[in-house]
């Protein structure tokens, strides 16, 4: 990996080769279990026989095209993804990347409100790069629902929260459902903003790219909420690990970008093998019931973690939903050792997330895990502590 630029972190020194289904395989023959999804993508597993085929038969008709053409699959796609998002009548951009489908979203929610502040979350995460990316403080106001949690006021009543905000000149809410620090916000404050932003004629855009695609036991995130965005990103698990994201919207918000004259336009936007992938992956979820499955084996999942905080001094707090979960690493673990034992665990056939700056383990694993691997996880997180 010589010419490989490292800008994110330790490359651990093992090469991996192939993989199928939930697991990894080095070089020299060794299995890994990937509790991580690859970077929280691979829902079906990887190498998914169905993906894999319909990858082979779309490269051979055509891959790529410009912008101005049809092709059959790429409104198929958009049908079908704007139907997921209770949007029958919506419309659809498919494009490559999770970070530019919110951009998109934000940009286009700034062009269609004429006004450029956005409100967001607190605790999420968004994008990696663009105005989403570096959030602004006189753009972007982030939004603590922690105080939350106990609040008696009913809808529309005064609260000094949101006092604090001008809504007459936010264009929209980005939601994440939890993902970056997997913590879910509470109903209320949700419901307030809602309420006020649809008051000032403010938009709700979900951002999906992670919690989408029965991540969270529901097709989507914002689905515990009760909540119909106007926009949602997805990414991600849509792609099972192709590169391919996708922004749904409104009739209505698709009518005022189209009538703004807005130009958008990148080469692989609406590429036929990305639509052809989207396809089958909501077609193997949908048979092989991977929504409902990832709720019983999250919450089957999320008991034994529990059970291992309580009987661990490493670890103070297990938090999240279905298969988006957090293990906490207690404060008195240093982040040396925290380092060594997600490499200690990777040495013996884990793969899961680890995140420094939150000091916690992330489990986003496949929706198709085995409850003998999360058994077989918990075992060696036992064994491990031991150790510390």
């Amino acid at each position: 990996m010589e010419n490989i630029l490292r800008c994110y972190g330790e490359i651990y020194d093992v090469e991996i080769e192939r993989a199928a289904g939930c697991y990894l395989y080095d070089a020299a023959g060794h299995r890994y279990t990937d509790f991580e999804a690859g970077v929280w993508s691979a829902a079906l597993g990887h190498s998914h026989p169905a993906v894999t085929q319909a990858i082979c038969q779309q490269a051979g008709r055509i891959m790529h095209l410009g912008y101005r053409y049809q092709h059959a699959v790429v409104q198929e796609a958009a049908k079908a993804v704007v139907d997921l998002c209770g949007m029958p009548d919506g419309r659809a951009v498919f494009l490559s990347s999770g970070s530019e489908a919110v951009e998109f979203m934000v940009q286009m929610s700034r062009r269609i409100a004429g006004r450029n502040t956005m409100i967001y979350m607190q605790g999420t995460y968004l994008a990696a790069f663009g105005s989403a990316g570096a959030r602004s403080p006189d753009a972007w106001h982030e939004f603590d629902w922690t105080p939350c949690a106990g609040c008696q006021r009913e809808l529309g009543e005064d609260c000094p929260l949101l006092a604090r905000l001008d809504f007459s000149s936010v264009a929209g809410l980005v939601f994440e459902a939890g993902s970056s620090r997997v913590m879910m916000p509470t109903m209320k404050p949700l419901a307030c903003l809602n309420h006020k932003l649809r008051q000032h004629g403010g938009m709700v855009l979900a951002n999906e790219i992670t919690t989408g695609f029965g991540r969270t036991g529901r097709w989507f995130g914002y689905e515990h909420y009760g909540l119909q965005p106007d926009m949602v990103a997805m990414g991600k698990g849509m792609g099972n690990g192709y590169p391919v994201s996708a922004v749904a919207m409104t009739l209505k918000a698709a009518r005022a970008i189209e009538g703004s004259n807005v130009r958008y336009a990148q080469s692989h936007q609406n590429d036929a093998l990305g639509c052809a992938v989207v396809l089958k992956v909501i077609e193997a979820i949908r048979t092989e019931n991977l929504v409902e499955r990832a709720g019983q084996m999250g919450r089957y999942l999320s008991e034994r973690l529990q059970r291992l905080v309580e009987q661990s001094p490493l670890f103070c707090e297990c938090r999240g939903t279905a298969l988006m979960l957090m293990l906490q690493l207690a404060p008195g673990v240093s982040p040396e050792q925290a380092a060594e034992l997600h490499k200690n665990l990777f040495l013996k056939g884990y793969l899961l997330g680890y995140s420094p700056a939150l000091h916690a383990f992330r489990l986003f694993p496949p929706l198709t895990i085995p409850q003998q691997e999360c058994d077989d996880l918990l075992t060696a997180l036992s064994s491990l502590s031991l150790n510390y």
